[in-house]
Order: structure tokens, then C-alpha cells, then sequence
């Protein structure tokens, strides 16, 4: 019997929500952590070459802590313009406290693939300085939410939300696809209404 490994193909793979605190959290194992989570690592059917990976959320991210007596002053991070002696320099700790959005990402996009497919991996990641989600994100769940209860009126309300907020429509196809994983084929009817609605919304934009 002979044995070979299947790929998956991008319109197969199902995505769930995960959402991480960072607070007490140690630097370095919660960013490894987010970052399989983003490439899809932890499935079964991982596939190199096709973006396998789930919607990460950190919560909290200004309160994760560091190992090292002196790595919050001695580590830096560097950007450059472009001209000649733009360098710019700021420590780790000041970079926590005014973006730790920032550092996390930046942090992740350093552990995910060095090409588009990694781009595309680590635009899944939500980081939010406090436990509070922003509120494209509370939109975006709650159509999920309404997806599974089969609430029109709820869908339609949630996707004006959404629309306002200036969702993409790639981003509103990923959530779609949620509710179709959680709700099951009877969700299918609301979602084509969904999307009906969704090009009416731009149409009459």
C-alpha cells in the first residue's frame, strides 16, 4: 500500500477565532505561540504553501512581560527612511509603551514566511494594547454570532456596521465562512442573502 501526504487547497482550509492575554505572558513563547497559530502549524493538515492558519486576537499586550535583567533598555529597534542619516532608534521598552501593537507584529512577521503568503499570515493578527476589541472587531463577531442564529435583520444590521467601518469584503467573506463552519449548511441561504446585501451597500456607496 503505497502512503503519500495530501495537501489542502486554500478553499479548504477552516479557520477559527483565538484569542491569547498577553498579561504575565512571557515575550518570546506567546508571539511562537501566535505565530503557529497564524500558519496553521498546529493542524494536521498544515501545508506549507497555502495559508493554513486560524484569526489569532492578543488582548492585553502592553502588560506581557520580558525575561533579562536588561533587555528592556539594551534591545533596540531600528527604521530607516530611506536617506541618508534617517536612522532612527528606540529602545524596547519605549516601544512597549507607546506601540505594543507594533512590537508584536513585529516580532511575529519575523517567525512567518519572508514572502506575500507570510504578508497575508500576519494581516490575521489583532493586537489590542488593553483587554478591550476594537469595534470592527465586536462588529465582525457579532455577524458571526447573527450568522448562527439565522437573524436577517441582525446580519443586515451588523453588516452596515461593518461596511461603515471599512471592512474589506475579503474580510467579510472570512467571516461568512466562520458562521458557514460554526452554523453548518443551513446558514447557506443567509449567507447568499449576505452577500447580496453586502454589494447593494456598494453600490449605493
Amino acid at each position: 500500500m503505497k502512503k503519500f501526504t495530501k495537501s489542502v487547497k486554500s478553499n479548504e482550509v477552516k479557520r477559527e477565532w483565538i484569542v491569547l492575554d498577553a498579561e504575565n505572558q512571557t515575550f518570546g513563547r506567546l508571539i511562537t505561540q501566535a505565530a503557529t497559530f497564524l500558519r496553521g502549524k498546529h493542524k494536521p493538515y498544515f501545508t506549507p504553501h497555502v495559508d493554513c492558519g486560524d484569526y489569532v486576537i492578543i488582548i492585553n499586550a502592553s502588560k506581557v512581560k520580558f525575561n533579562g535583567n536588561n533587555k528592556m533598555t539594551n534591545k533596540q529597534y531600528h527604521r530607516h527612511s530611506g536617506y541618508f542619516g534617517s536612522v532612527k532608534s528606540e529602545t524596547l521598552e519605549k516601544l512597549l509603551e507607546k506601540s505594543p501593537e507594533k512590537l508584536f507584529k513585529l516580532a511575529t512577521r519575523g517567525m512567518l514566511p519572508k514572502t506575500k503568503l507570510g504578508k497575508k499570515m500576519l494581516s490575521k493578527l489583532k493586537v489590542y494594547r488593553d483587554d478591550k476589541l476594537s469595534s470592527s472587531t465586536k462588529e465582525m463577531l457579532g455577524l458571526v454570532a447573527s450568522l448562527v442564529l439565522r437573524c436577517d435583520d441582525c446580519i443586515k444590521y451588523h453588516l452596515v456596521q461593518c461596511f461603515e467601518e471599512g471592512i474589506s469584503i475579503e474580510e467579510i467573506e472570512e467571516v461568512l465562512s466562520v458562521g458557514l463552519i460554526v452554523g453548518g449548511s443551513i446558514t447557506i441561504p443567509h449567507i447568499r442573502k449576505a452577500f447580496e446585501f453586502w454589494e447593494n451597500l456598494i453600490q449605493n456607496k
